[in-house]
Order: C-alpha cells, then sequence, then structure tokens
C-alpha cells in the first residue's frame, strides 16, 4: 500500500501589538509586498499550501489582506493581555484535524527562503524528528516545524517562557537543520531591524561575504578551493571596482558573490554546472549564471565585460591562492595535461579567452596591457 501523504501547513502568528516597531508590522512596506505577504508567499512558494493565519491588533485590516492571498484568519481576542504563545496554541488547535506538521513562523519574519522550507520538509519526511529547528551559522531560527504528536504536550503548557518553553520538552529529539539563510533570523522588532529587512530585499539576488561563507561551508566546499575562492573573489571585485569607476556597468558586489562561489561545486563533476544549479535552488540565479560561465564563458559575456567574464579572468590570474598572471596559471595546465592533444587545445581556447577579456578591460582602463591592470590589483 502506497504511504499516506503527510500533510505539511504553516502558521502565520501575526496577533501582536508591534509596541517595539512603533508601526503595524505586518503591514509595512517590503519589496513589492508587504511584510507579511513575503511571510506567507515564502511558504507557498515551497509547497505548502495551507497557510494559516492567527490576527488579534488591527485583526479585521489584517484578514482582509490576507484573504486576498488566499489565507484564512481565525482571531486572538486576548491579543493586548498575552504573549504570542496563546496564538500559537489558538492555530495549533485549528490545524490539529488538519496537518500532520505545522510550520509555525511569525508574520514579521518575512525572507525566509523557499530552499530553507523544502529542505526542512525533507528532513521532516526522511526522520522521525517530532520538531525541527532550521540554523544559520550555528544559530536556530524561524520557522520550527512541529510533528502533531507534539501538539497535545503545547497545548497543556501553562504559557511559561512561551513556545519555547513548552517545545524544551522535546529537545532530545529535536533536529535542527543548518541552511544558508539569514532570514532565518531576520525579523522586524524594531525600526533599525525593519531598515535591515528592506535592505536585503534590495539585494536578494547578490548574497553578501558572511553568506557566501555560509555557503560554501553548507555546501562542504573543499578548504583548498575556498581559500582560493576567496582570493579569485577578491580579484574579481577589485576588476570589477576599477571598471566602475570608468563607468562601465558592472557590480562589484556581484563579482565578489561570484568569484567567492564560483567553485562551490568543486571535486564534483561537472562541477561548474552543478555549482549554478545549487546556487539558483537557493534563490541566486545571477550568481548562478556567473559560476555556470566561469570556464567557458559565452560571447555575450566577453564582448559586455559583464561580471561573469571578470570572475572568468579573476580565476585565470589565480594559481591557488597566489595572484600570478595568466601565462604563469596555464603554463601549469599545459605542464599537467598538455600531452593531450584535444585538452591542449582546449586550453588553449581558454586562455586565448582570458586574453580578450583582459585586453578589453586594459582597453577601457587607458592600459597599455594586463601587466599594468594587474599592478594595480
Amino acid at each position: 500500500m502506497k504511504p499516506k501523504k503527510r500533510r505539511i501547513a504553516g502558521l502565520i502568528v501575526a496577533a501582536g501589538l508591534s509596541s517595539r516597531m512603533q508601526a503595524f508590522k505586518p503591514l509595512l512596506p517590503l519589496g513589492d509586498g508587504t511584510v507579511v505577504s513575503h511571510a506567507v508567499n515564502g511558504l507557498k512558494a515551497a509547497g505548502v499550501d495551507d497557510v494559516r493565519a492567527v490576527v488579534g491588533f488591527r485583526g479585521n485590516e489584517l484578514a482582509a489582506h490576507l484573504s486576498s492571498m488566499s489565507v484564512p484568519s481565525a482571531t486572538n481576542e486576548r491579543y493586548a493581555g498575552t504573549h504570542m504563545f496563546e496564538s500559537v496554541a489558538i492555530g495549533l488547535k485549528w490545524l490539529s484535524d488538519d496537518a500532520d506538521a505545522v510550520f509555525v513562523l511569525p508574520g514579521d519574519v518575512p525572507l525566509v527562503k523557499r530552499h530553507s522550507i523544502k529542505a526542512l520538509i525533507k528532513a521532516y519526511l526522511n526522520t522521525d524528528a517530532p520538531l525541527i529547528y532550521p540554523a544559520y551559522r550555528g544559530r536556530r531560527g524561524h520557522p520550527p516545524l512541529i510533528a502533531k504528536a507534539c501538539f497535545p504536550a503545547i497545548l497543556a503548557h501553562g504559557g511559561e517562557d512561551g513556545l519555547r518553553g513548552a517545545l524544551r520538552r522535546f529537545e532530545r529529539e529535536a533536529l535542527t537543520v543548518g541552511l544558508p539563510d539569514p532570514g532565518l533570523l531576520m525579523d522586524a522588532d524594531t525600526p533599525t531591524d525593519y531598515e535591515r529587512l528592506c535592505r536585503s530585499v534590495c539585494d536578494a539576488e547578490v548574497p553578501p561575504e558572511e553568506v557566501c561563507e555560509a555557503i560554501l561551508a553548507w555546501a562542504g566546499t573543499p578548504e583548498a578551493s575556498v581559500a582560493h575562492a576567496r582570493v579569485v573573489g577578491r580579484v574579481a571585485a577589485r576588476l570589477a571596482g576599477l571598471l566602475k569607476d570608468e563607468g562601465h556597468p558592472v557590480d562589484p558586489e556581484l563579482a565578489l558573490a561570484g568569484g567567492l562561489l564560483h567553485d562551490v561545486a568543486k571535486g564534483m563533476k561537472d562541477h561548474a554546472l552543478r555549482g549554478a544549479r545549487l546556487l539558483w535552488s537557493l534563490g541566486y540565479p545571477v550568481v548562478a549564471g556567473i559560476v555556470r560561465a566561469h570556464n567557458d564563458p559565452p560571447g555575450d559575456a566577453v564582448s559586455a565585460l559583464d561580471e561573469r567574464a571578470l570572475v572568468y579572468l579573476a580565476d585565470k590570474l589565480v594559481l591557488k591562492t597566489s595572484v600570478v598572471g595568466i601565462d604563469a596559471r596555464f603554463a601549469r595546465a599545459f605542464a599537467r595535461f598538455g600531452d593531450d592533444a584535444a585538452v591542449a587545445s582546449n586550453i588553449q581556447k581558454r586562455k586565448e579567452t582570458a586574453l580578450v577579456v583582459a585586453n578589453r578591460m586594459a582597453d577601457i582602463l587607458g592600459k597599455p596591457g594586463l601587466a599594468e591592470v594587474m599592478r594595480l590589483l
């Protein structure tokens, strides 16, 4: 008999007064939506179709907004005198007949990535853990995924230390899943927190250096490849900065991310393609395109001298962790593989492409050649 499909729901908890924020957090604008719409869409994009909410303060207004996203809501009438735990209890009672496990997500935690939700679902389906926490760089965040078996004990909890206190009894059985997603820890408790959310939405396609490092650790990239990538990232960012100063349309932060992550799947077959697919799944399609092209940039990348071409050039200037230049970098490749005519031909083509990129860059910078450009690195 085919095993029964487990029903996974999402519970958005958004009943509070937003007193620390001094504005109504769920309906604050964020990107092309609101804080709470991003929270809802993150769950739904990961395949969580049954998303419900518990509202309280300004409940009618918030319920109408949620209804426009096909999210039904229940009301915590005692929102002014209770903590979030009572809203969680209302939601779990409501979902107890309809779900085998529930994500509990505060309405002001809007930037959890689809990949993170899917990873938690996978962990739930592959283990017997009754409680699964996501974590970023060792810190647990939102949303926990709580199995139905936990509901009775949670609902019997007296409220001490809120949901955290109710879940403490499951600690020995709980599973923590490390993920390269800072959104797990980002909320809108204060105006400063909200400003950070807004910046993160604007920069969503380019992971900052800290997140790139977290992705490399999460992916298990070999340490030697990580050390090489750090130098490539620095060189690519510097090349982009030099061009940007001349008015060329490139982004040093994007070049840095592409350089840091270009070898994220090093050691795997077709590592450029595998790395691109991994980054696409994490929600970074632009960086994925750079990683996909870092061994063989397409003609449009070379002619545009965009971030794909700059990461390609940076990689061809760096041997292990030293900036050595194109000739020295390719001399090693010829020494290792030059006896194979087909491989040697491919190496020569890559060297010629690197020289074309380098000469285009030198022209834009008004330098006589690559040697003069390298003095600026």
